[in-house]
């Protein structure tokens, strides 16, 4: 059983909304009609122990920050504001109530970040390891909405900042390396502590017209191959392009990886991938490729095209 083929089926079943103007399954968040300008976004995550976080090396309050970082995201995926948040937790015999408080405390923080206000929820008992499940709830305005399904041939494709360092921050806290420089702590607080670019939203959409968009949870090279088969199109990637990245090949070193193939396999970074109109310009995103005719992505390396496999996180893969 592989993720995304099942939740192709899971879609196939369930079929279109009924509704005219509804988004279902196949973006980041569900888009309902609000009124004549502005959309309903909403989006659930379920944040499970042991899959998303580990007590080894990971507080409870690091859990919350990162579970609201990472449902926040969708919001900000679709061109969104976050509204608000709801939080159903299954709690474990083995858990305390100073660890709960500590996760809705990491949670308040990252909520807190974005001005959004956790509203409710569900609390319940756990046989084993903990699990949240986050319900956010955002809007956007009509013009402004961004799905998957839009790039076009001529569009750009652009990033919002750097990716690898949070699938480094992982490997190096797995290796338990007790002495580290600065960008290895740089790596780990990425990796224990992602943000949503909720923030810079607002700024890309002044940079001219975006066609889509998506954020970076399990991996660059998924998240592009997600993009370019919802839009029906070919991605090119520059790999001169990525090597720019702050960072990047010294830390690729650190966790003995090739640096590209950091940047690409790397999830649970949170930056935004999208596409836009030629011209666009922006300070919160840098240019990392092309969108063509035809499908698939692909990476240009020294003017040979080389075809990029999705790497990153895949749940129930083996």
């Amino acid at each position: 059983m592989r993720e995304f083929r099942l939740i192709n089926r899971i879609a196939s079943k369930i079929g279109r909304p009924f509704r005219a103007g509804f988004l279902g399954i196949g973006d980041d968040c569900a888009v309902l009609p609000k009124d004549g300008t502005t959309l309903s976004l909403i989006s659930t995550d379920t944040f499970n122990e042991g899959i998303h976080f580990n007590r080894q090396w990971s507080s409870f309050y690091q859990a919350g920050y990162k579970a609201g970082a990472s449902a926040i995201s969708d919001i900000a995926a679709m061109g969104g504001e976050v509204t608000a948040l709801f939080s159903a937790i299954s709690i474990p015999r083995s858990m305390s109530e100073k660890e709960v408080m500590a996760f809705y405390r990491g949670l308040m923080t990252v909520c807190k970040k974005s001005e959004a206000t956790i509203m409710g929820g569900d609390t319940t008992a756990a046989l084993h390891d903990f699990s949240a499940t986050i319900t956010v709830i955002g809007e956007v305005k009509n013009r402004n909405l961004c799905t998957r399904s839009g790039a076009i041939y001529g569009n750009d494709i652009f990033l919002t900042g750097p990716v690898g360092y949070s699938l480094a921050g992982w490997m190096l806290l797995k290796k338990k390396k007790h002495k580290m420089g600065r960008l290895e702590k740089m790596a780990i607080r990425k990796h224990l502590f992602p943000d949503s670019r909720i923030d810079v939203v607002s700024a890309l959409m002044a940079g001219g017209k975006l066609t889509s968009m998506i954020d970076i949870s399990d991996g660059l090279s998924s998240e592009l191959s997600h993009l370019a088969k919802a839009s029906g199109v070919r991605f090119i990637i520059d790999a001169a392009a990525l090597l720019t990245i702050p960072g990047l090949v010294s830390l690729a070193g650190k966790v003995k990886m090739d640096p590209v193939s950091l940047a690409l396999s790397s999830g649970e970074e949170y930056e935004l991938l999208f596409t836009a109109q030629p011209g666009y310009h922006s300070p919160y995103a840098f240019k990392i490729g092309c969108v063509e005719k035809g499908t698939g992505v692909f990476l240009k390396v020294k003017n040979r095209l080389q075809r990029v496999m999705p790497t990153g996180f895949e749940h129930f893969a083996s």
